[in-house]
Order: C-alpha cells, then sequence, then structure tokens
C-alpha cells in the first residue's frame, strides 16, 4: 500500500481490500459481531452488503442501496415487507390483464 497527498487529497493506492463476509445463515445467527462504522459485510451467498455504524449487529442494518425487502417467489405469500420476483411480477400483470378483458354480457333476468 502507499499513500500520497496532494493539497486537499490523499490517494490510497491498495492492492486489496477484505471485506467480513459470512453467508446469509452464517450472519443471522450471528448475534455478536458488531461492524466497525463504515466497514463493510458480505453476504457470499447472495452478494448483498451492509455497511457498519459501529453500534448495530447484523439484523438490524440495512443491506446497501436499500431497506431490507424480501423477493418472493409466489403469489400467495404475503406482506408489506415483501417484493415479487420480475417472473411472478410477469404472471401477476398477466392475471390483471385478463380480468381487465373479461367481457360482461348482459343476459337479462334469469329466472329458475
Amino acid at each position: 500500500m502507499s499513500i500520497s497527498k496532494s493539497g486537499n487529497t490523499i490517494t490510497l493506492n491498495i492492492e486489496a481490500v477484505q471485506l467480513k463476509r459470512k453467508t446469509a445463515a452464517e450472519w443471522a445467527e450471528d448475534l455478536t459481531t458488531i461492524l466497525k462504522e463504515g466497514e463493510i459485510g458480505a453476504e457470499l451467498d447472495t452478494g448483498k452488503l451492509k455497511v457498519g455504524d459501529g453500534v448495530k449487529n447484523w439484523a438490524n442494518l440495512v443491506y446497501v442501496g436499500g431497506e431490507n425487502v424480501a423477493v418472493i417467489n409466489d403469489l400467495t405469500t404475503g406482506g408489506t415487507d415483501s417484493a415479487l420476483s420480475a417472473e411472478q411480477g410477469k404472471t401477476l400483470k398477466g392475471l390483471i390483464d385478463d380480468i381487465n378483458n373479461i367481457t360482461v354480457i348482459d343476459c337479462g333476468a334469469i329466472s329458475a
């Protein structure tokens, strides 16, 4: 590693950056590790990242790029904190389009 300074700019030349990394399941089980402020942690199996604040454990940090949003792959799992996968979104759109395309036929009064 080398460091150089020019005016107000400091340049670091680094060969490698090492992140704290575990699988999502390992992070979920780990209630004691606290990432330092600005330290990056990675989920090996999902590729998701979180940045530490020096206070919260993994479960209480948000993913880089947004809130913790679960992606579901079926139309029966619910909740306001879940998102449909792209494939399921297409399926849902198709169902809605089918409903919108239903033609109602007036059959008049039906008697028994």
